[in-house]
Formats: C-alpha cells, sequence, structure tokens
C-alpha cells in the first residue's frame, strides 16, 4: 500500500534571526537600565515566540484511504476520505502569510514555501496544504489514482 508523509518544521532564517535581534535589544536594554522587578516579563515573550516556532510542525499522510494533516499544535489530524475529493493537484499559491487562514478559495495550512496540494472536494470547498516535496507528491498522487479508483 502506498503511502506518502511530510513533516515540515518553521525553517524561516528571516524569522528566526529577527527573534534573536529583537531578544538581544530588549536583553541589552536591560543590562543597561538594569533589572527591575518585571523585567522576566519581557524576557520571556521572545523565548515563548521560540518555543511555540519551535514545536509547530505540518504533518502531511496520503494513502489509499485519504488524505490526512495536522497543523501541531492547533489542530488534531484530519481526514479527506477519497470518495469526498473530486480533483487534488501540485500547484503554487499566493499565500504571503503562514499558518493557518481562510479566503474565499478556502482554508490553506501553509507552514513555508510557495508549493500546496490543492483539494478539491465534491462539496465545492477547496482545501490547501503546503508541501516542501511538490515533484515527489505530484509523482505519488499519480502512482496512486489507479489505487483509488479501484
Amino acid at each position: 500500500m502506498p503511502i506518502f508523509t511530510e513533516k515540515q518544521r518553521v525553517r524561516e532564517k528571516w524569522l528566526w534571526l529577527s527573534l534573536a535581534i529583537g531578544t538581544a535589544i530588549m536583553l541589552g536594554g536591560l543590562l543597561i537600565k538594569g533589572f527591575e522587578r518585571f523585567d522576566f516579563v519581557v524576557l520571556a515573550i521572545p523565548g515563548f515566540l521560540a518555543l511555540g516556532f519551535s514545536i509547530t510542525h505540518l504533518d502531511t499522510r496520503i494513502d489509499t484511504t485519504g488524505i490526512h494533516y495536522r497543523f501541531f499544535p492547533f489542530t488534531g489530524w484530519r481526514t479527506v476520505a477519497w470518495d469526498t475529493i473530486r480533483n487534488a493537484d501540485v500547484r503554487t499559491h499566493q499565500v504571503v502569510s503562514y499558518g493557518i487562514r481562510w479566503d474565499f478559495d478556502g482554508w490553506y495550512y501553509v507552514l513555508a514555501g510557495q508549493w500546496c496540494l490543492r483539494i478539491r472536494q465534491t462539496n465545492g470547498k477547496c482545501l490547501f496544504i503546503g508541501t516542501q516535496q511538490p515533484d515527489v507528491l505530484r509523482q505519488f498522487l499519480a502512482d496512486l489514482r489507479p489505487a483509488v479508483q479501484a
């Protein structure tokens, strides 16, 4: 039984760099003026952001039963069964933000990059799941079609 899996993490260097620079600036300011009673709160903010970015990931699993995905820690596993899918293809998207978002095209689950798996459902709704392996996913879907249609 063929299975495609992908796990994406936050790897945007500009995000990590801006978080590090912001933390350094805050720490430098606190060292210059001296620590006061609630300054640990100021330092905790970038720490919580770094923790959030480090544990956030997008998991995708595709098999003969359907397309499964989760955006941890914000959603649990969700499944779109093949009998509810009209079409699934790999394409670029025009999303300028990452995370979970909705627009008039449908729901987007994107963690990085410009490629996504577009799922058109039989009820007319669309779902977009980001991918960092567009060529591998495209080939997997082409190979899986005969198995799903059987």
